[in-house]
């Protein structure tokens, strides 16, 4: 999972890296309609990869629990 995540991560990041590229063509500078659909769009796989990651974590310290309920 960690793996998958950081590729995830890293392919974010390179899409952060395009845009901050695509900034430079004209008609598609700041605040133009093009780079707040890349930003935004940017902005929510990266918030869903977080609570993707929040929920794997929930779940990681549930395991132990429903495997062994009395131990610890």
């Amino acid at each position: 999972m960690l793996r998958r995540a950081k590729a995830v991560k890293g392919k974010l990041e390179g899409l952060d890296r395009d845009n901050a590229t695509s900034r430079k063509v004209p008609d598609c500078g700041p605040r133009s309609s093009t780079d707040r659909t890349r930003t935004s769009v940017i902005a929510g796989l990266d918030k869903k990869l977080k609570d993707v990651m929040d929920d794997f974590q929930i779940t990681n310290k549930l395991i132990p629990q429903v495997i062994n309920p009395w131990a610890t």
